[in-house]
């Protein structure tokens, strides 16, 4: 009987006033992949509320884990796939890794965040993602992704096409909740803050971030 007992999860937490009115938008953010913070008031609020029976609910339905993590003071919600496996998300519509363009872009992010460490808010503008690919550490590995020939100089028609690239990848990370466009700012001008959350893609991609170089090459290789 206790094992009985044990094994039912009590969904009744659905049926609350608060809960009906956000579960189906936290669920949707959710499964999609996204990571939920304290500016999504009412997400966040639910997430918190009901994190031990939600927790249950993607456990024993889909196989996931919600967890909460922690970056600069600051929580994030997200689902994460079990040691035992990708649960019952495990179908390609429903499982999307990031391209390894997305990934090289998710590892510039990562450097721009940490260069602005002791900032409040991690701005980011298009002038300091050409500076990055012109003049950093990483550059000439930056250069050969996007403009797949490294030199001194570039011309306007050459970066409207890498801007375009990398404004396809700032998409899929808002998606994420990785980043968020600032609304001060027209889309033109590619303004947007990056998030805490960011932390887990250096959790996801730690190999990359390691062996960048080694990553890159075998990135160009499989491209030509």
């Amino acid at each position: 009987m206790a094992d009985e007992h044990h094994s039912k999860v009590d969904f009744a937490f659905l049926s609350e006033e608060f809960v009906q009115h956000h579960f189906a938008d936290l669920n949707i953010e959710l499964l999609r992949g996204a990571h939920i913070q304290k500016d999504a008031v009412y997400l966040y609020a639910l997430l918190q509320e009901k994190e031990i029976p939600l927790r249950n609910y993607y456990s024993s339905l889909y196989g996931l884990e919600l967890v909460r993590d922690f970056n600069a003071n600051e929580t994030y919600y997200y689902l994460d796939f079990t040691e035992q496996g990708k649960g019952k998300l495990s179908r390609q519509q429903r499982h999307r890794e990031l391209t390894p363009l997305n990934i090289v872009m998710g590892i510039l992010l990562l450097k721009m965040y940490y260069d602005k460490y002791f900032e409040y808010q991690k701005m980011i503008q298009w002038t300091d993602i050409e500076q990055q690919i012109s003049d950093s550490e990483n550059s000439a590995q930056l250069k050969s992704v996007f403009f797949e020939q490294v030199r001194e100089f570039y011309s306007e028609a050459e970066w409207l096409l890498v801007r375009k690239r990398i404004t396809g990848c700032l998409r899929e990370f808002e998606n994420l909740g990785w980043i968020t466009r600032s609304p001060s700012h027209s889309p033109e001008e590619l303004a947007f803050t990056i998030r805490e959350s960011i932390h887990r893609f250096a959790k996801l991609y730690e190999k990359e971030l390691v062996h960048f170089d080694d990553f890159v090459a075998a990135y160009l290789k499989q491209s030509k």
